[in-house]
């Protein structure tokens, strides 16, 4: 099974807790990988789809992880996959919102975005997870997100889930990691049928 880790805005693969998770998951024998996307100081969606398409050669043996806009970036895609008869293997938004309110982001917005069929273009339920002090994203717009996708919401007592205060934090709460952990295992065992 493979895992892509998509960043947020302005942010790298060497961001965060990006390439720590990337760690964990090879570690339980999954494929992991951080997508480096394009431009990510003045992002355009277009861009950051390609990249992801460029590097999911499996979808129903691909589960991603999208931080920020990287969640939007993957929810396009699970939208785009349903028009081929394909869906990826699970999804998860960390930190997701409709509208990030900046211009830099305009692309990412996602008007137009029919949610059912984004959802459609995931085999198992998406996985939103949101952090309670969150300064970009109210709960609300989770728990907004969570309705429309018919999603599983996990609600953590952390912020953006990459920023504490000024510094930039390089491993995630106990809580979010045992969630997204829960949820790769579950997806694969799934995809394996059942074992």
């Amino acid at each position: 099974m493979n895992v892509l880790i998509l960043p947020c805005f302005e942010e790298s693969p060497q961001s965060h807790w990006y390439s720590w998770l990337a760690g964990v998951l090879e570690e339980l024998g999954f494929k992991a990988k951080v997508l480096a996307m394009p431009d990510p100081w003045s992002p355009k969606l277009e861009c950051w789809l390609d990249r992801l398409q460029q590097n999911v050669s499996a979808p129903q043996q691909t589960v991603v992880i999208g931080h920020s806009i990287g969640a939007i970036t993957a929810l396009f895609y699970s939208h785009a996959l349903v028009s081929q008869s394909q869906v990826l293997a699970g999804l998860i938004l960390l930190g997701a919102s409709r509208d990030y309110g900046h211009s830099a982001l305009a692309s990412f917005r996602t008007n137009g975005l029919d949610f059912d069929v984004s959802s459609q273009g995931v085999r198992e339920d998406v996985l939103i997870i949101q952090g309670q002090k969150d300064q970009h994203v109210p709960q609300s717009e989770a728990e907004t997100l969570a309705k429309l996708l018919k999603a599983q919401l996990v609600l953590s007592k952390t912020d953006h889930l990459g920023r504490r205060g000024s510094h930039s934090t390089r491993y995630l709460p106990t809580d979010v990691l045992g969630a997204i952990v829960g949820y790769v295992k579950a997806v694969r065992r799934i995809a394996n049928g059942g074992q």
